[in-house]
């Protein structure tokens, strides 16, 4: 919730729903590292729905990150051998 148009407020409606859901104690905890199970199914939903039903795409195939620092580093951890040089082109 980071970016925006900030001489616009949220919907009172969205606002609600993160006080409730953020001060409920069923809420107030780590998910699992690859991401919440059913956000991870949608996505793999969606990608057939978009791609084809040819696409074999699973919830384990999916790995949802908080911000895209977290996604390149474990990008970079997959695809990357000890010892092997990463170039980061400016602005990293």
């Amino acid at each position: 919730m980071s970016q925006g148009v900030p001489d616009i407020p949220p919907p009172r409606l969205l606002l609600d729903a993160i006080a409730a859901k953020g001060s409920s104690e069923s809420t107030c905890s780590y998910t699992i590292v690859p991401g919440e199970p059913s956000m991870r199914s949608s996505l793999a939903e969606e990608m057939r729905f978009v791609y084809g039903d040819r696409a074999d795409v699973t919830p384990d195939d999916i790995v949802l990150t908080a911000g895209c620092n977290m996604a390149f580093v474990a990008a970079i951890m997959a695809l990357a051998d000890p010892g092997d040089q990463v170039i980061l082109p400016v602005p990293w």
